[in-house]
């Protein structure tokens, strides 16, 4: 049975950040699955290696201002360091540095650019796994 959510992404405004440059707090809402997060961002490094998230358990990033172009994506099924994934692996990089992803749910924000915050959902190819978003602060 598919539930009805398995990734819960948690946007929380500058009044209730748990702390300086921490805004989003993305939760593995599965029951029973692992999840591994990746992320990728154009403007700075966010980390090579997906994050791994048990049954229920989240994890807050860091968004410092003038976070350009940040990407969120779940993938499931992975192998322990969360690579060759069943859901959400990578197509790979071309000679440019451009890389693609599947038809994967996506989450995509910059933040602290002119004193805002801009966040967007992928959902424009398609999507694997359900998911939610939610305003906090």
């Amino acid at each position: 049975m598919v539930p009805t959510w398995c990734v819960r992404v948690i946007l929380l405004l500058a009044a209730g950040a748990p702390a300086a440059g921490q805004r989003l707090r993305i939760v593995n809402g599965c029951a029973d699955e692992a999840l591994w997060i990746a992320t990728r961002s154009a403007a700075a490094p966010l980390g090579d290696a997906p994050i791994r998230l048990a049954p229920r358990e989240g994890h807050s990033f860091t968004t410092p201002d003038g976070l350009r172009g940040a990407r969120y994506w779940p993938k499931a099924r992975c192998d322990h360091l969360g690579h060759h994934c069943s859901v959400g692996e990578e197509l790979g990089c071309d000679s440019t540095g451009g890389c693609s992803n599947p038809v994967d749910s996506r989450f995509e924000a910059s933040f602290g650019l002119s004193g805002m915050d801009e966040v967007g959902v992928g959902l424009l190819d398609g999507w694997t796994l359900p998911f939610r978003v939610r305003l906090a602060g």
